[in-house]
């Protein structure tokens, strides 16, 4: 396995609009991705109302966004952090499998208990892989 570069990837959702796609499939199956770190926050940081932000990646576009299921192959990465009139809970959960590598694309699914926006910022790694990393790679994530 060889790294070849760094990606960042990062914007805001609004969850219930459902996942969103992150397009990483450049074609070749002896190509990965490793997430590295996942972080969410509020869009809106004067909202003085208690809210929770979570968010999880998952690798297929089938997941439920209300809940984290760490038995589940296809979800990678889970974070949250909460946001009250104090202000924000600065580490929060970030949880990544250590053993992650997407071959195709990335699904992020948030949640927020109210009609707000919510920001993520997702850094990965590229790698060269052999052909047999990328058909196991592809396996678990399905």
């Amino acid at each position: 396995m060889k790294f070849l570069q760094s990606y960042t990837v990062r914007g805001n959702i609004d969850p219930a609009e459902g996942p969103k796609y992150i397009q990483l499939f450049d074609g070749l199956f002896t190509t990965g991705f490793r997430v590295v770190r996942f972080v969410v926050s509020p869009q809106d940081i004067d909202n003085t109302g208690g809210n929770t932000y979570a968010a999880k990646l998952m690798t297929v576009d089938s997941g439920d966004r209300t809940e984290w299921d760490w038995s589940d192959n296809r979800e990678i990465a889970w974070a949250a952090t909460s946001y009250d009139a104090n202000g924000i809970v600065p580490e929060g959960i970030r949880v990544i499998d250590p053993d992650n590598m997407i071959i195709e694309d990335l699904y992020l699914y948030g949640k927020i208990p109210s009609a707000l926006r919510m920001n993520y910022l997702i850094e990965f790694e590229k790698y060269d892989i052999s052909d047999g990393r990328g058909a196991m790679s592809m396996v678990r994530n399905q």
